[in-house]
């Protein structure tokens, strides 16, 4: 009760009420769209109550365009976004040799931290995470070319810090007998191997004073195959979990699911570890992965249960915030939510 009085306080009243009616088509168009401006004005005043938020923006085209640039920024800022952290491989790939390239990123950065928003570098693929020499059929590349990517990025100066989104789990790969392999799984302790020496080598490269975020899945502390690895040297076994949050400064754990109760459960573990942001979904996963993602929902429901989830953290050091997947599902996710809800 007392989180729910406390939300109230902020005005949930008032725009919940607004959600409930805003599909009467009794009411008169221009008080309708009074009502929308009602609306917006509430969520931004609830989210500006709010822990930091960082933003996933994996189009590298927004910088080169002016028009898209002020979009992704106005929306920014009345979602109270903190942090953007955007695709950043054209720098990477391009290196200092890429003018416009670099040109652009720099007017897009210079434009956010006018707005007070950091700008991270974002990236990630998951055979970035494999030694050169794992000898898996087909690996398309190693981490060789990952570091490479993050120097050029790192070398560039623009950006604030560097989020890594590169999931080693997802390295599937084609046997010569053609049936389906994958590397983390079917290989395990030297997945995990790799996967730590890509971070440390990525971390060396970054240098101290580049932030490093890494985005991890929330079970590398609960998965049986991963809570007593020996990796490191290390005489004792330790969960996956561990080893990684040694290196980040800080993890943004995909705690995908559309209660706080739940998010909360799923990201104990990483919260009693170290620095974490709480990654939560509003992307369209489809019917069976409904409950992981604020998509049915929508925005209204996101914004209370991350309410209740920041309220119950308070006075935590660990909880730095949230990490919020993706802007473009983001931007169109509606207020009351879907009809059709599970």
């Amino acid at each position: 009760m007392k989180d729910l009085r406390a939300f109230f306080s902020g005005g949930l009243v008032a725009l919940l009420s607004l959600a409930m009616t805003s599909g009467l088509a009794s009411q008169a168009n221009a008080q309708g769209k009074r009502q929308d401006r009602r609306s917006q004005s509430r969520v931004r005043s609830i989210a500006s109550q709010r822990a930091p938020r960082l933003l996933y923006v994996w189009d590298s085209t927004i910088p080169s365009s002016t028009k898209e640039t002020r979009s992704l920024l106005r929306f920014a800022r009345t979602r109270r976004i903190s942090t953007i952290a955007i695709e950043a491989s054209p720098i990477g790939y391009g290196g200092y040799g890429d003018r416009d390239a670099l040109r652009d990123y720099a007017r897009f950065v210079e434009a956010a931290h006018a707005q007070r928003i950091q700008v991270f570098a974002l990236g990630g693929y998951s055979w970035f995470t494999v030694s050169p020499d794992a000898g898996v059929p087909g690996q398309p590349t190693s981490w060789l070319e990952g570091w490479s990517l993050y120097e050029s990025i790192a070398g560039s100066g623009l950006f604030d810090g560097v989020v890594d989104d590169s999931q080693p789990h997802e390295t599937s790969f084609v046997k010569g007998d053609g049936t389906s392999g994958n590397y983390f799984w079917d290989s395990t302790p030297d997945a995990a191997a790799d996967y730590l020496q890509w971070l440390q080598g990525l971390d060396e490269r970054l240098g101290d004073d580049l932030p490093f975020y890494l985005v991890t899945p929330v079970w590398f502390d609960s998965d049986e195959r991963l809570t007593e690895l020996y990796l490191d040297g290390e005489s004792v076994p330790h969960a996956l979990s561990d080893y990684v949050a040694r290196i980040a400064d800080l993890v943004i754990v995909s705690a995908y699911r559309d209660r706080a109760d739940r998010i909360l459960g799923e990201s104990r573990g990483e919260l009693d570890t170290g620095r974490c942001l709480l990654g939560v979904e509003t992307q369209d996963r489809g019917p069976e992965l409904a409950s992981t993602t604020f998509y049915e929902e929508g925005l209204l429901r996101m914004e209370w249960e991350l309410f209740v989830v920041e309220r119950r953290l308070r006075g935590e050091s660990n909880f730095e915030g949230f990490a919020i997947h993706h802007y473009e599902s983001y931007r169109e996710l509606r207020r009351g939510g879907r009809r059709n809800r599970r």
